[in-house]
């Protein structure tokens, strides 16, 4: 077996664990009882757990570091530096932290949905506290040398800091924000009659979605 192939076969493992937290988080917004939230939590921060173990395994740092100096393909050249930013990012957290984060994540969304049904937010205020929290706590370890949330914008845009997107920012807001008020004050306003036709049964929604689904060409087998 060849470092490539060994290398994949680890990537393949995390990949099948974040199928399966994927899974789980859709059931627990769609389908799961109240009274499995604690169980589920439980099984989320298992998976979190274990795929943090198996991404910053030394085995996985070593191949990395082996695959780094080897001739490979653009593709797989790609794959190696994608895994590499996971990797240096993984190992700069405990797996206490990740853990933690995951079981409060998952214990968030079912009191979120509570107090969303209830229209109380101090509900879930706590929660959500305890969310930015844990993201500082993140950051902190992932380090930053001039705004705390350059450490998790680079996460979505490698490289990419706060200083760099406030002037684009601060541009956009000059041309969009008198656009949105000329819009809304002009006289010709569209007309959204259409929008108001009623509700559509559950059924009907689902044929809507499967036909939708099979026009881009889904496999359903």
């Amino acid at each position: 077996m060849t470092d490539y192939d060994n290398f994949i076969g680890r990537v393949k493992e995390l990949s099948l664990i974040g199928s399966l937290s994927g899974l789980m988080g859709w059931d627990q917004e769609t389908m799961m009882p109240p009274k499995g939230g604690k169980l589920r939590s439980d099984m989320m921060a298992f998976l979190s757990s274990q795929a943090h173990s198996r991404m910053t395994d030394p085995v996985m740092g070593e191949l990395l570091d082996s695959l780094d100096s080897q001739e490979l393909t653009a593709e797989q050249a790609a794959n190696v530096r994608e895994v590499r930013q996971s990797y240096d990012k993984a190992t700069k957290l405990p797996a206490e932290l990740v853990e933690e984060k995951a079981r409060h994540k998952s214990k968030s969304l079912q009191v979120w949905q509570e107090a969303r049904s209830e229209d109380d937010f101090e509900k879930f205020k706590p929660y959500l506290e305890k969310t930015v929290e844990l993201t500082c706590k993140t950051a902190e370890y992932y380090g930053y040398e001039d705004n705390i949330y350059d450490a998790l914008l680079d996460i979505f845009e490698p490289g990419m800091t706060v200083s760099q997107l406030d002037p684009l920012f601060s541009g956009l807001r000059e041309a969009i924000v008198p656009l949105v008020k000329a819009v809304s004050e002009s006289p010709n306003q569209p007309d959204t009659r259409f929008l108001d036709i009623g509700k559509f049964s559950e059924e009907k929604q689902r044929k809507f979605s499967m036909k939708v689904a099979e026009s881009i060409g889904f496999d359903f087998d």
